[in-house]
């Protein structure tokens, strides 16, 4: 005999969490930047004919409560790639110095996702399956790696993030690390001497999810009853099963 479900259970945690930027703060107006005459060289926060190998932004969570970062939300302008399975890794770095430091985790857009949100004009989403646990000083840059992507060759990959207009971000938010391996701040000498910040929405909470329940009977007859407890069990929202 089969029963039927007639309820869920359901965990409602005082867990807290954030979401950072987001929505974009009203003093911000919303562009993209190119090089070179009508773009004819590139995108500046994205694929370019001096073959940028990533682009990142910081962030400094350190006067807010939260000690994980889940996932983040990317603001794509800009995206085309004739194989659509040309990977985009998206990284997490240690910000501590002010300065893109150790890798602390790392997962995979591929093009066609990126181009199917871009065209819908929906943010890409990027969840981690583990909660990444921030450094103590709650600082960390998110970056796009685009290395994989190539302006220089034809047909050109395209790609673009969008950020708030120069002078809106002082000192600037984004970082980029060049062709050379080395990483400079978009206001140093030799980059693009912009003071912007990317349109990208880091999403902390102060514990990682928990999901958990036991039962108290795992056989049961027809017209029997089965108990479930969820004690442990933490979520940002109301967690059904």
């Amino acid at each position: 005999d089969t029963e039927t479900k007639n309820n869920y259970i359901t965990v409602t945690s005082a867990v807290g969490c954030d979401t950072l930027n987001l929505p974009a703060p009203p003093a911000w107006t919303l562009v993209q930047y190119y090089t070179g005459t009508n773009g004819a060289n590139g995108w500046v926060n994205g694929c370019n004919n001096i073959a940028d190998r990533e682009k990142a932004a910081y962030f400094d969570a350190s006067a807010l409560p939260y000690t994980y970062l889940t996932g983040w939300f990317i603001g794509f302008g800009e995206a085309w790639s004739s194989n659509q399975a040309k990977q985009v890794p998206v990284k997490v770095y240690d910000g501590t110095t002010g300065s893109p430091g150790t890798l602390l985790a790392t997962t995979t857009l591929t093009m066609g996702q990126i181009m199917q949100d871009e065209s819908m004009n929906y943010y890409t989403d990027v969840i981690f399956a583990n909660p990444v646990l921030l450094p103590v000083s709650k600082r960390f840059f998110i970056s796009v790696d685009i290395q994989n992507l190539s302006w220089t060759a034809n047909p050109k990959d395209t790609l673009s993030i969008i950020s708030n207009t120069n002078g809106q971000t002082i000192p600037s938010a984004v970082w980029e690390k060049k062709a050379a391996n080395n990483w400079v701040k978009y206001t140093q000498v030799g980059a693009w001497n912009l003071a912007i910040s990317l349109l990208i929405h880091p999403i902390l909470t102060n514990a990682p999810t928990i999901a958990t329940y036991t039962q108290s009977a795992t056989t049961i007859c027809q017209g029997g009853s089965v108990n479930y407890d969820c004690t442990g069990s933490t979520f940002q929202d109301t967690l059904l099963w």
